[in-house]
């Protein structure tokens, strides 16, 4: 398993140069940089802490998957046009205003300069680039088709966007209009109900029970308001803690695929980008066990990781990658059928960006029945909630005037 490292060194000119990298072990890190006539000042490896900050801060400073899919494009059109691959990545690098990306670009290109691969250099930022892309440039720089392989992949990261918008596109606007509804709530919780209640307390009335719910929760988040965001911030990151731990995230990964319309969704745009990502390995002449590999860390759901797992075993084994997903349980009977034709035909990667297409349509559809569903739905409860308050509230309103 790799480990970070902050490495510190100085080269032939005496200047000093720090970095942070991920390595197997601190030896083979060494071996590296003395191979690259460094003198070593200091290796050592990084804290929990450490790592946990840069995650935090690539994560902050993310880098939106439209800069990457146009710095993809900006560095094919150049390297075709045989501009070298540093002087390339140097005047990308100005015209970009992400300072994570710009250290990135600046890292890489310097790293290229001291004689490391290609593929080399963008392995030490996966933290910015997927482990697909580092598959893709090793075999592109060995089979020597680096242009078609980036080209591929840039295709793909599109494909993989678009997917992506349309799926945030058709649940932006209810979670929108549910933030805003459990805003006015929560107002009405702090300031008009208080007030009601005060008044038809002080009366000493037998209150209906949904108007002594309404009351007691109008209570607890009067008394109790500051501890509200902390506990939820709480109970999200240790939500998130035990699904890091044992088989709970596994199980967790398995129902969110299996939920309906949001899990067959999910499982639809999954199918897509597998093929599509399938077969760019394939054609870069990945073999498909390593294919499998990098599919699982770049999906990182362990209900699919077990699913691979079990690919991986039956191709060892002899059995074809047709039968094989058959047996997982999670391919639909056509994408079955269409691999099992594109083995025996020679034609796989044909039929897995046919398979792609196919779901891409289908993502469409879900999307739009999505939205469609969602809205009466939404309908539904905010109107459940504004029912809930005015029968609370109007109740014991009613109650008086009978016995006035």
């Amino acid at each position: 398993m790799a480990i970070n490292f902050k490495y510190k060194v100085k080269d032939h000119k005496g200047k000093i140069t720090t970095g942070n990298v991920l390595a197997e072990s601190k030896e083979s890190l060494r071996d590296n940089l003395m191979a690259l006539k460094f003198e070593i000042i200091s290796i050592r490896a990084l804290s929990v802490f450490e790592v946990k900050f840069l995650d935090l801060k690539f994560k902050i400073f993310k880098v939106p998957p439209k800069d990457i899919i146009l710095f993809f494009r900006q560095f094919n059109a150049t390297l075709k046009a045989g501009i070298p691959i540093p002087i390339i990545l140097e005047s990308i690098c100005k015209s970009h205003k992400n300072q994570v990306f710009k250290d990135t670009l600046t890292d890489i290109g310097s790293r290229l300069k001291k004689g490391e691969g290609l593929a080399n250099a963008f392995q030490n930022h996966t933290r910015v680039f997927q482990p697909l892309l580092i598959a893709v440039l090793q075999a592109g720089e060995l089979g020597g088709f680096l242009e078609v392989v980036i080209e591929r992949y840039t295709v793909s990261l599109e494909k993989e966007n678009e997917m992506s918008k349309k799926i945030w596109g058709a649940l932006t606007y209810p979670l929108i209009v549910l933030a805003i509804a459990v805003l006015v709530i929560v107002i009405l919780f702090l300031t008009v109900v208080p007030k009601i209640k005060i008044m038809f307390r002080a009366r000493h009335m037998d209150l209906p029970f949904v108007t002594e719910m309404l009351f007691l929760t109008s209570d607890f988040f009067s008394a109790y308001w500051y501890l509200v965001f902390p506990a939820l911030i709480f109970a999200g990151i240790s939500l998130k803690q035990a699904l890091n731990a044992g088989k709970l995230r596994y199980y967790f990964d398995m129902y969110v695929i299996k939920s309906p319309v949001l899990g067959d969704l999910l499982l639809m745009a999954i199918m897509s980008r597998f093929c599509h990502i399938l077969v760019n390995l394939q054609d870069a002449g990945v073999s498909l066990i390593q294919s499998l590999d990098i599919l699982e860390v770049i999906f990182n759901n362990e209900y699919l990781t077990a699913k691979f797992r079990t690919i991986k075993k039956d191709i060892s084994e002899g059995k074809g990658l047709g039968e094989s997903f058959e047996k997982t349980g999670i391919f639909p009977p056509i994408v079955v059928q269409m691999v099992t034709i594109g083995e025996q035909s020679g034609r796989l990667s044909e039929m897995l960006l046919t398979v792609a297409g196919f779901f891409e349509q289908e993502v469409d559809y879900a999307v739009k029945n999505l939205t469609s569903m969602i809205e009466p739905i939404l309908i539904v409860f905010l109107g459940g909630t504004v029912l809930f308050i005015a029968l609370a509230l109007l109740l014991p309103i009613i109650n008086l005037t009978k016995s006035v």
